[in-house]
């Protein structure tokens, strides 16, 4: 995976509007989809350190992937070599998360929450709500006129 990910720095995977040939950017990236394959993942059998620095190099592949065809723009038929190009890099990118990697990636709050630390901070704010709600019942409801 680590020579995969090198060689992403060489010019042809370089994406800007005027220098990349998107056709051939488009055949490269179902190349290198095919030479990636499975990505011939360590045994999980095992665990530990090997399969966990398998999986942080394939996301940091999947994140080099997701740059090159997020920097990719052309609408229309005009642009169909770009479209090709960024339709073949979207395909790697999912299947370097979904078929490559040896578990799916961990999910990720829409809030940004780290699920680690909100294990910590809920019993905090349960006591937080429990406190505020009983107040609230204690208190008698105003009289309507």
């Amino acid at each position: 995976m680590r020579s995969i990910i090198d060689r992403l720095e060489a010019d042809e995977f370089i994406v800007d509007r005027t220098h990349t040939d998107f056709a051939e950017l488009a055949a490269l990236a179902e190349l290198l989809a095919l030479a990636i394959g499975d990505g011939n993942p360590p045994s999980t059998r095992g665990g530990g350190a090997a399969t966990k620095q398998f999986n942080a190099e394939v996301d940091e592949l999947t994140q080099k992937v997701k740059i090159m065809y997020s920097g990719i723009q052309g609408q229309g038929a005009a642009y169909a070599s770009r479209l090709d190009a960024k339709l073949y890099l979207q395909d790697l990118e999912r299947k370097l998360q979904n078929a490559t990697r040896t578990r799916p990636p961990p999910r990720q709050s829409i809030l940004g929450i780290d699920h680690d630390e909100d294990e910590v901070e809920r019993p905090k704010q349960q006591r937080f709500m429990q406190r505020f709600l009983h107040s609230k019942l204690k208190q008698p409801e105003p009289d309507l006129p």
